[in-house]
């Protein structure tokens, strides 16, 4: 307006529309007319919607809070600052890992669950303390999730069975990328850990836990770190260039490990420290760095190597050493073009038997 007594009029039309496929709305506006557009908070904040109940929330904590067993949420689009603590059986699926972002606002975990039957999937979870499965917490599954910049684990199960993990990318994690601690007859599948500053995952008295397709690269330790845990088995995985003092895999008083159809590369491939009865088989070993070693067993036996093949691109290297290691089988192992040792049986070595 010009400050004329008779201004010009111009009509103005507002159109305006929230929520998830929402039509919208149309409003011819006069020098006559008043529109009030009331927008709900959930839908400036974040949506999260109790599919049973039909109830609609901003906040994840307290649409948790108010669920019953059982409940399904749906997490719409947004950026939601929450820690978060699941204690009932609830199913909780975002929008995508791009579009549901979950970020932790202190030095806690993010998300932790403490209860069984939890199903939570397609979102990210950003910084704080990542992701915790309280002790007892069982027939907990994770699919499709997104968890970075862990300030200490990316996941951290402790104590739990019956865990099935699914297309998990888990990326710069402080410490491990994920560790199972007394974890049992759990399996985990199509995950990628990468940037850890510590071990990709690491087990600490485990038992009967599967890996299938797994992919562990960059991590400042081992790929796997395996500690007092038995019948573990990774199959149909790739492990490499995680840190050069560590070695890619590393199992300490473990029976029953079973390794297949596993390609492995950097300087030091796997060790078998008091291990016995593991079967490693299928292996494509690739010798990276100066001065490497593909397979070391130390102190182990009546272990079964099969089918494996170790070749080096660095200018020396070592290939299957035995050392004080007794009663292992080693059948159709070739070892090409390394500088050292191909098969070195050392320190009372000794019933091994070696076959084409």
């Amino acid at each position: 307006w010009n400050g004329s007594a008779t201004p010009d009029v111009f009509a103005t039309k507002v159109k305006y529309a929230f929520g998830v496929r929402a039509k919208a709305h149309t409003q011819q506006l006069n020098q006559t007319t008043t529109l009030d557009i009331y927008v709900p908070e959930y839908w400036r904040k974040g949506l999260v919607r109790n599919v049973d109940s039909d109830e609609n929330y901003h906040s994840l904590e307290t649409a948790i809070s108010e669920a019953s067993n059982g409940d399904a949420l749906q997490i719409w689009p947004g950026f939601y600052p929450e820690m978060v603590d699941i204690d009932k059986p609830l199913v909780i699926t975002g929008n995508s890992t791009t579009d549901v972002l979950l970020k932790g606002t202190g030095d806690d975990y993010v998300i932790d669950i403490d209860a069984d039957s939890v199903t939570i999937r397609n979102l990210t979870v950003l910084d704080g303390r990542g992701l915790y499965l309280d002790k007892l917490s069982n027939d907990v599954t994770l699919e499709w999730l997104v968890i970075h910049n862990s300030s200490i684990h990316g996941i951290y199960a402790f104590q739990n069975e019956n865990l099935a993990f699914s297309n998990l990318t888990v990326t710069n994690s402080s410490e491990q990328g994920i560790v199972f601690y007394k974890t049992a007859s759990s399996v985990v599948s199509d995950c990628a850990v990468s940037n850890s500053g510590g071990s990709g995952i690491q087990f600490d008295s485990a038992e009967s836990v599967e890996l299938h397709r797994i992919t562990l690269t960059g991590n400042g330790g081992s790929g796997i770190r395996l500690d007092t845990s038995d019948s573990i088995s990774v199959r149909d995985s790739i492990i490499r260039d995680n840190a050069q003092g560590s070695w890619e895999i590393l199992s300490t008083t473990t029976d029953g490990l079973v390794l297949d159809n596993i390609s492995l590369s950097g300087r030091e491939l796997i060790q078998l420290d008091d291990n016995e009865q593991a079967h490693l088989s299928n292996l494509t070993l690739e010798i990276t760095q100066f001065l490497g070693t593909a397979i070391k067993l130390v102190e182990s036996d009546s272990n079964t190597l099969r089918d494996v093949l170790v070749s080096t691109m660095a200018d020396s290297g070592s290939g299957i050493i035995l050392d004080d290691s007794s009663d292992n089988l080693l059948i159709n192992c070739t070892v090409n073009d390394v500088h050292y040792e191909a098969f070195y049986f050392r320190n009372s070595a000794n019933d091994n038997t070696l076959l084409d």
